[in-house]
Formats: C-alpha cells, structure tokens, sequence
C-alpha cells in the first residue's frame, strides 16, 4: 500500500515502454492497467477509467478477446464500475470476464476466482445475497486450495463471506470469519495497512450492530488511526482535489466511530477525531503553500490554472468542442501533475495537531467554540429485518473552558438543508427575526440553535465552525433566544472555517503597515445601451455571465478610502478602478496591501458541461474554477496570451496574501461553494484563507448594488 511511491514507478515505466516498445505491445497494456488501479483505489474513477479502456483495447487487439489478461483488464472495469454503483453495466463486464475465465482458464484458475469473487461482491450490493453466497463459497475454496490459509487474496475473500452474514444478521457466523480475516491481515499485510483497517472497521460494525459498543469502540479508533495515517502518506503524490475525493470516499470510517461513540457515549462523543478530520486537507496545502515558496514549479502551476480558467470562460464553435475538450483535458491532466509534483518535493508534512483539551485552554470563560459536523449516521437492522439504517446528519460539539465537552444531535441533513434554503429564498422580502410560526427561521433556530444555546450560559462570544449546508446559514440573522431579537443583538458570533486554525488566528499578529487595496468601478466592457437605470437595480452578480456596470460601487470606494485614511492617517491606499482593474493588477497589488475590498460581479455555478452537446460531453467538477470575481475585460472576446477578466477560485488559492488581514468580497455569493469531506464551502471564501487571507467577509446571496455600498461604508467606519 505504499501508492506514494508507486505511481511514479508505474508512470516512469510506462513512459519507457510506449517510447521502445510503441502503444500496442502487451506489456505497455500492462504498465497503463497497473497504473489504472492505482487511481481506482485512490478514488480517482476519472482518471483510471480511460486509462482501464486503453489496456483493453490494446489487450482485445494483441491478444484476441479469449486470453486471460484480457479478462482481467473487464473485471477492473467491473469493478470500477460497482465502487460507483453502476451496477448495470458492472453486471455486463464482470459476466464477460468470467465466461473468458471459465473458457479459458478453468474453474480452478486464480484469475477465475477472482472474478467469481467479484460478481458476488455485485451481488451483494444489490442486497442479492442468495446469488452472491455460493459464489463467495466457490472463489474461497479454490482460494484455500490454491494459497491455503495464509494469504491475503484468501483473507479477502474471508471477509467479503463475513461481510455478507453480517448484511443479514448472521452475526454468529460473521465473527470467527472476521476475527480468521484479521488474523492473516495482521500476519502478512502489517498493523498498518488500509485493508486490515477496511476488516477491523468491519469486525467493530458487527459488534456495534449487536450492540456491543463498548467492544467496538477502540476497533472503529484503530481503524480510523490507520486511515488518516494512510490519507497523509498518499498525499504528497495527489493534487488537492485527488485528496478531497479519497477523503470523501474514505469518510465512513469516520461515519462509523462517530455513530458508535454516540451509542457507547463516550467521552467528548467522538470528538477528538473530528477536530482531526476536519480541515485536515486545507491545512495540508496551506502549510504545502508556505513551504514552497517561489519554487518555478509554483509559478508554471499558476500559470496553467490561469489558462484552464480561460479556456473554460469560452464557448467552443459547434465543430471544434472535441478540440476544446481536449485542450480542457490536457490542462487538468498537467495541473494535477504539478500540484503533485509540487507536493512530492516537501515528502512530509507534519501538520501541528490541536487538541479538545488545547481549544479549551485557548478560550475564556465567557466564550464558547460550538463545532458542526455532517455524517452519516448508521443503526441495526430493525426487528424483522436485514438491513442497517443510515441517515445522514449534522452533529455539534459545544466546548467551554472548564467543563466537559457536549455533543448534540441536531437532525436529518436533508430535513435542516431544506430548512436553509428556504430561509435563504426568503430573506430579501424579511421584515423582521420571525414571521409566524410556519417560518423556517423559527424551525432552524429550534432544531440547531437552541439546542446549542442551553450550553451557553455566561457565553457572550461563541465562535462557530460549521459544516455542509449550514455553511450557507448567516447564524447572526436568526432569531435568538428571544424571539424578537435577531442573534446578533445577543451575543457576539464569529465564524471559522476549522478549529484547529483557531490558535493562529486569535494569535497577535503585527501588521507591516496599513495598505489599502480598494478594486471596484470595474470596465466590464457592457454593450452600448446598458443604461443607469439597469445599472442602479443591477445585482452584483449575473446567471448570464453578461456583466453591467455596477454604478454604486464608485462612491462606495471613494468612501471606503476617505473612512480607512481618517482612521489612519499613516495608511496607504491603492484604488484599481475601470480599466486599470485587471486580473494582473490585482495579482500583483493584492499581496503588498493589509486590506483588501473588492466590489465587482461575484458567482459560483454548479458543475456545468464543457460544451452544449450534452450527450457527449464531460462536466467539469472543479470547485476552484467554479467561483470567482469579474474584473476588467470580463466581457470581452477572448484573445489569445491575455487574461479573461475572470479571476477564479482556484487562481486566487495561488497567491500569497499572507500579509491580508483582511479581505472584504463585496460581490453575490462569495461566501457560497461545494461542501465535501469536511473541508468547509469549496469555493472564493476559502481560496482567499488558503491564499493567507486571515478574515474573510463574504456574501451568501445575490446583493443589490446601491444597498451594498451603503453597508460597506458603514462597515469600515467602524473598523477598529
């Protein structure tokens, strides 16, 4: 399990075989179908799926489709296939592998009972345990046979039989196979392995789902010991978004302790391992950001982002999207090689862990952290039946200074999400902190903040981390405890993205200086005929990604400077305004100054297809290339060797804004973006904190252009 290491073997080998021996040669099939599986077992589906169909057609045209490796390049087609539940087509390749198998080899090969092993692993998912049983049986026999008892092909197949007895209940029999399991796990693949943690994580579910919690608890832990330690190791060959995915898909290690943790009521309910989890890649690449420095690497890195983001600005003409898909195609593909390359030049990096018992000892009396977490809770079958019953919710963990940390259900995800949102479609129409006892306003407050706030006596500052959809939820405009109150009347709230940031940023930090860097007035170029009264009920932000002037954002820079210059006499200030306002203006201003106040069209967009011929064209699922702010030229034909006008997400994570204290987006929906693995809203907020941007003020919703600057200013007048 030593990928990190791996993959470059793979990718050095693969490069010599297609130079000497050419893209048709079985052992070129063969470096390309290793080098597939690495990226299957990292998650990484878009990636080995090409690389699997390759292998396969080099194999069907070299070696005929009756040949055994031929069969072996259908069945991880297969099986890539069932990890993304496309069970149909899964079905159809594993099938085909088998018949090849039968043909071929025999009943008796390895190949075939891997294969067998793996249509019963199909089966099974579809909770078709009859068909799947005779099959596991089958491969385990010829397994023993062929390996005996102390491989871990055996020990697989071993577990897989477990797994199965334990889907329906069969806990009797489900045990002693995964206590054999694990016993040859540890023997031959090591305590540190990620299959011996997939059987501990499972052995600890089914004494769990016999509710023998206390049994289960310090398996789940080791298990998820191992997982973390495994997700560091493969970091340094993974991009950030290659992290985000295994995270992702690696989260039910975390599911299972957490929902175990709160049967057993353990202590802190499970949560030291979430203030590990959480965050734990944005503080990877802000710390791998740190350590780079001015490595060329970096800028060439920079540069490819600012292309990718061009590229996906443009709208291909009918006859070249198969050109313009590979243009997009072949950028992703070197902007992940170099963030890996990037990566693998600092080979460790020791995040500094912070503690429940640190948090505690940082904070005052009269304070309170409150932690938000989405998981998908999971209980045992109900009387009758077989199957387990999973929910995904939000839990949060209330931590104050002397006192034992308390840990609150607050509900079904689905149930909050929706709650959220329809608070949010309402909130422009509001004329007060509750209408009515059908306001999803009151419904929140009684599901998530209430709750929280019987933890809070004598709290006067409670500082919230939140998770999933309730990052969306500005929690100062609820109702409070008094139900004619907004929040904000009654206590002081701060939000972070991550506790475990929390040191650095209560830390005091001594500013350089006082610079001011105001960007607004913006030339987006508009058609002729856009005329003031459009501009005066423009919104900062637009579906069309057609950019008007926002006419307000004028006097709201004149008044920012003239308030910061007041209250500091000593202060610099930079104003890029109209044409001067360019994606490389800011890129080169923006890390000299202290503040930042950017007024412009803001926007984040759901995944989108890269051309208009929606049968054949891939989505482009980048969180970083999804957000970002309109600048000078945004609306203008592209031209080859200039920038869009787009500055994205992503192209801002690459600056060093370390010296920003502070980063005012007044701009739509710059707070909004992708929620996954625990890593906070994916999207220009956190882009400007990775870049080193210490407070973040951004907006969850479409903003009218003249209120917006009547608030700045007030905002700034009263910066301290």
């Amino acid at each position: 399990a030593q990928y990190a290491k791996a993959e470059p073997l793979y990718l050095e080998a693969l490069k010599i075989n297609r130079e000497v021996l050419g893209n048709k040669h079985r052992d070129t099939a063969g470096n390309i179908f290793n080098l597939a599986n690495i990226y299957t077992i990292q998650a990484q589906y878009a990636k080995a799926e090409p690389l699997l169909l390759e292998a396969l057609k080099i194999r069907r045209e070299v070696l005929g489709d009756k040949h055994d490796d031929t069969a072996t390049s259908i069945g991880s087609l297969a099986t890539l296939y069932l990890a993304q539940a496309q069970y149909a087509k899964a079905e159809e390749y594993c099938l085909e592998a088998l018949k090849i198998c039968r043909e071929v080899l025999g009943n008796k090969h390895l190949s075939t009972a891997a294969i067998i092993n793996n249509l019963a692993n199909l089966y099974q998912a579809q909770a078709q345990y009859a068909k799947a049983e005779p099959l596991y049986l089958e491969a385990l026999k010829m397994l023993r046979e062929a390996f005996g008892d102390k491989h871990p092909d055996t020990a697989m197949n071993i577990s897989n039989l477990a797994n199965l007895y334990q889907a329906q209940a069969q806990y009797a029999k489900a045990e002693p196979l995964f206590i054999e399991s694990l016993k040859i796990k540890r023997e031959i693949l090591g305590n540190k392995h990620p299959d011996t943690a997939r059987t501990i994580n499972n052995l600890a579910n089914l004494y769990s789902n016999q509710v023998q919690y206390a049994k289960a608890e310090p398996l789940y832990l080791e298990a998820l010991k191992i997982l973390t330690a495994n997700l560091q190791a493969i970091s340094i060959i993974q991009s950030e978004n290659a992290q985000i995915l295994m995270a992702n898909n690696s989260k039910f290690f975390l599911n299972n302790f957490l929902t175990n943790a709160l049967a057993y009521n353990s202590l802190g309910g499970g949560y030291d391992q979430v203030l590990s989890w959480k965050g734990m890649i944005y503080r990877r690449q802000n710390l791998l950001r740190a350590l780079q420095g001015n490595d060329p690497l970096k800028k060439e890195l920079s540069d490819t982002i600012r292309q990718l983001a061009t590229l996906l600005n443009s709208t291909p003409k009918p006859n070249e999207e198969q050109e313009f898909q590979d243009k997009v195609k072949a950028l992703s593909e070197k902007k992940e090689d170099l963030e890996k390359d990037l990566a693998k030049q600092i080979p460790t990096l020791n995040l500094a862990k912070v503690t429940p018992a640190d948090l505690q000892n940082l904070i005052a009396p009269d304070a309170a952290l409150v932690d938000i977490f989405q998981y998908e809770h999971s209980s045992p079958p109900k009387e009758g039946q077989r199957e387990q019953v999973f929910e995904n919710r939000y839990a949060a963990w209330v931590i104050r200074k002397d006192k034992p940390i308390v840990r609150l259900e607050l509900g079904s995800a689905e149930g909050l999400n929706n709650l959220v949102l329809q608070w949010r479609s309402s909130i422009a129409t509001r004329k007060s902190p509750s209408e009515g006892p059908q306001d999803p306003a009151i419904a929140i407050r009684e599901k998530v903040w209430l709750p929280i706030a019987k933890h809070l006596e004598g709290a006067k500052t409670v500082i919230i981390s939140p998770d999933g959809m309730l990052g969306t939820l500005p929690f100062t405009a609820l109702p409070g405890e008094d139900i004619k109150n907004y929040l904000i009347e009654e206590r002081n709230i701060a939000v972070v993205p991550f506790l475990q940031t929390l040191p650095d940023l209560l830390a005091k930090k001594e500013l350089a200086g006082k610079n001011l860097l105001a960007v607004g007035d913006v030339a987006y170029d508009a058609e002729p005929g856009s005329g003031s009264l459009l501009a005066k009920t423009a919104l900062r932000g637009n579906n069309t990604m057609k950019w008007n002037p926002l006419d307000g954002t004028r006097a709201e820079m004149v008044a920012i400077r003239d308030s910061f210059e007041q209250k500091f006499p000593d202060a610099k200030s930079m104003q890029l305004r109209k044409a001067q306002a360019t994606e490389e203006a800011f890129r080169q201003q923006a890390p000299k100054a202290n503040f930042l106040h950017i007024a412009t069209h803001g926007f984040f967009v759901e995944a989108a297809p890269l051309t208009t011929d929606s049968k054949n064209s891939a989505k482009i699922d980048n969180p970083g290339l999804q957000s970002g702010l309109a600048l000078a030229g945004a609306n203008q034909p592209l031209q080859a060797g200039l920038d869009d006008g787009i500055l994205t997400a992503s192209e801002v994570a690459e600056l060093d804004l370390t010296g920003v204290e502070q980063a005012v987006l007044s701009a739509c929906e710059t707070g909004l973006g992708k929620s996954l693995a625990g890593e906070g809203l994916l999207g220009l907020q956190r882009a400007f904190q990775l870049a080193g941007a210490r407070t973040v003020v951004a907006s969850m919703w479409k903003v009218p252009d003249l209120a917006t600057k009547e608030l700045m200013t007030r905002f700034w007048s009263e910066l301290r």
